[in-house]
């Protein structure tokens, strides 16, 4: 290891830390100013003058000319500029110049490791606390840089929030009389298009149960003509029934008549 080599990187080292440390005080000081502006931003949103809410909207049904009169004032309750405008370029050059500087001091650590850990270093254990002290240097250097900038951060998304509920508050109030007509028209329309609805659906209810009724009156006629068919057809089963009785008794006689013959011939026989 050539000792030049290693003075220069120390020299580089502490150049590096000595002007990311003024960076981060400046940063700092950024941060707070910027959380102040954020501040003064909020009590401007809360103490804006909100647009008066009128009532108008049924008056300017029944009267377009009252309701003209009534209109609110579009400037009133005008939400202020971000306050964010032109610290956004500050913010971001100075956030960038601090992440170049620790890159480089990261770089000239990475080589004074390299420097130690050559195979012609011979004081690589009397000069590694040197090294230890630098890298604990930058990882204090990167922890206070993303603490300082989530800071900024968060405040900015908590402004711009702010901000934005109170346009929404504002657009809310500010709503003319005559979108407020427009508005209960169309829920006049609305209910009109549903009390139809549910005509139509209470005439489709009466049809379907008058179609029913013709159904079951049509089945009761029916039923009505199966049993008269019934009465009919008991007398036909009762003359069949008279038929297969007779039969079945000339059957009997024919078979004892048949009996009593071969009885007859196997007697004479013996």
């Amino acid at each position: 290891m050539a000792q030049s080599d290693w003075d220069h990187c120390r020299r580089e080292a502490r150049r590096l830390e000595s002007e990311i440390e003024t960076k981060l005080v400046a940063y700092s000081k950024f941060s707070a100013n910027y959380r102040q502006s954020a501040s003064e931003s909020a009590l401007l949103l809360s103490a804006a003058p909100s647009a008066p809410a009128h009532d108008s909207s049924v008056s300017s049904v029944s009267s377009p000319s009252a309701g003209s009169s009534h209109l609110p004032d579009p400037s009133a309750g005008a939400v202020p500029a971000s306050p964010f405008s032109g610290q956004e370029h500050i913010n971001a050059t100075m956030s960038l110049e601090i992440e170049r500087c620790l890159e480089r001091l990261a770089e000239v650590n990475a080589e004074l490791n390299h420097l130690l850990s050559g195979p012609e270093s011979r004081r690589s254990a009397q000069l590694m606390p040197l090294l230890l002290h630098h890298r604990s240097k930058l990882h204090d250097y990167q922890t206070d840089f993303r603490t300082t900038k989530e800071n900024i951060n968060r405040t900015r998304d908590h402004a711009e929030l702010l901000m934005t509920v109170r346009e929404d508050i504002n657009q809310f109030k500010n709503t003319s009389a005559s979108s407020r007509a427009e508005t209960l028209l169309r829920e006049r329309n609305a209910l009109h298009s549903s009390g139809r609805a549910v005509d139509d659906l209470i005439e489709h209810a009466v049809s379907t149960r008058d179609h029913l009724s013709n159904q079951k009156s049509r089945l009761q006629s029916s039923f009505a003509q199966v049993n008269t068919f019934g009465g009919a057809f008991s007398g036909i089963q009762g003359l069949l029934s008279g038929i297969r009785t007779r039969t079945m008794r000339d059957k009997v006689i024919l078979a004892m008549l048949v009996a009593t013959c071969i009885c007859f011939l196997l007697w004479w026989g013996l």
